[in-house]
């Protein structure tokens, strides 16, 4: 089935979704120039019953978990997914869905733990997802949180194998894989190039890319992903995203810095590389996401160039583009980075079904 209709975003103005908001963002100084699409509108009943179920499956009811989950969901300038996802094909965007809120999920149970408690949460995870594990061991566990977690992951992966089992099986263990490499890395970083190989893995970037891919029924395999290119501009991607979330998430992040064992945020390494201050180490940031950008538009023109190049590959950098535009889009303009409360949003999730 072909995707759902998508509509163009312009950043740079005032575009609320669903009904009229008092401009709370300065719109204008947007500077990532990537594409932003959304299939919000007609994908909606679909995008927002599969939020639901996730939260409520993972989620304890009234916990703090779930009431952050809900909050992602409340900006009022684009849903995540609608713009992330827009290029997925409709008979697996709910699939899809799920399997990204259930990471976005775990990564605000993970943030607050020590990095060898996430360690073990994420080792366990791993075990439910081998094959040889069931529903009775999901029960198994004692913590209430986690029973949820692997009660979900059980279902999800029976439902993915019998949904398509070649490329399921891959996806099953491209995400065993993606949970078990989480928080493996090391603590600091003494330079931002040090830092990027382990941003990427938090990131789920290799997974998110998989993913992509098996959303929007594309074979990686014929891809041609010898084209230097085309691995350049999947990197760029994840850096793209790792640094622009670091970059929009830092004053909420910094309040969490100082009582971390880690660090995950590039900010925190820019001022220790360079021996800068906060402003400055922004500043720098957002320089290296601009360079990032422009190198990644310059890959695409590269990519488009070819003579030889597959419709797929054209299919799959636009995703990419899509993916990468919609998350930037929406960690600059989301209520969770920028100290809006609850009140201040329009609309919850339960109020846009």
């Amino acid at each position: 089935m072909p995707p759902f209709p998508s509509v163009v975003i312009e950043p740079n103005q005032t575009h609320d979704i669903s009904r009229p908001l008092p401009t709370v963002l300065p719109l204008s100084s947007y500077f990532i120039l990537l594409p932003v699409r959304s299939c919000e509108n007609s994908a909606a009943v679909v995008l927002y019953r599969s939020i639901q179920s996730t939260i409520q499956n993972c989620c304890v009811l009234g916990s703090n978990l779930e009431r952050k989950a809900v909050y992602r969901h409340s900006n009022p300038f684009g849903n995540l997914y609608g713009m992330m996802f827009c290029q997925s094909e409709q008979d697996r965007f709910e699939l899809t869905i799920q399997f990204v809120e259930f990471l976005c999920i775990l990564d605000d149970v993970t943030e607050d733990m020590s990095q060898d408690q996430a360690l073990l949460a994420h080792r366990y995870l791993c075990e439910i997802l081998d094959f040889t594990s069931s529903n009775e061991t999901a029960q198994q566990s004692q913590h209430q949180m986690m029973k949820k977690f692997c009660v979900f992951l059980t279902s999800m992966r029976d439902k993915l194998t019998s949904f398509d089992s070649e490329s399921g099986l891959q996806l099953v263990s491209a995400l065993s894989k993606t949970i078990g490499d989480r928080e493996s890395g090391p603590n600091s970083f003494a330079t931002l190039e040090e830092y990027i190989p382990i941003r990427l893995m938090n990131l789920d970037h290799r997974f998110i890319c998989q993913l992509l891919l098996w959303s929007m029924k594309i074979n990686p395999l014929d891809l041609g992903f010898n084209m230097d290119a085309v691995i350049q501009f999947q990197h760029n991607a994840g850096v793209i995203a790792g640094f622009t979330n670091d970059y929009f998430s830092w004053n909420m992040e910094k309040q969490q810095y100082t009582n971390s064992d880690r660090i995950r945020n590039a900010i925190p390494v820019l001022m220790k590389e360079h021996s800068v201050g906060e402003t400055e180490a922004r500043r720098l940031l957002k320089d290296r996401i601009t360079e990032e950008v422009g190198q990644q538009n310059n890959l695409r023109r590269q990519i488009e160039e070819e003579l030889h190049v597959s419709e797929d590959i054209v299919r799959y950098i636009n995703g990419l583009d899509c993916l990468v535009g919609g998350y930037s889009y929406w960690c600059f303009t989301c209520p969770r980075y920028h100290s809006l409360s609850v009140d201040t949003v329009v609309d919850t999730l339960d109020q846009r079904l």
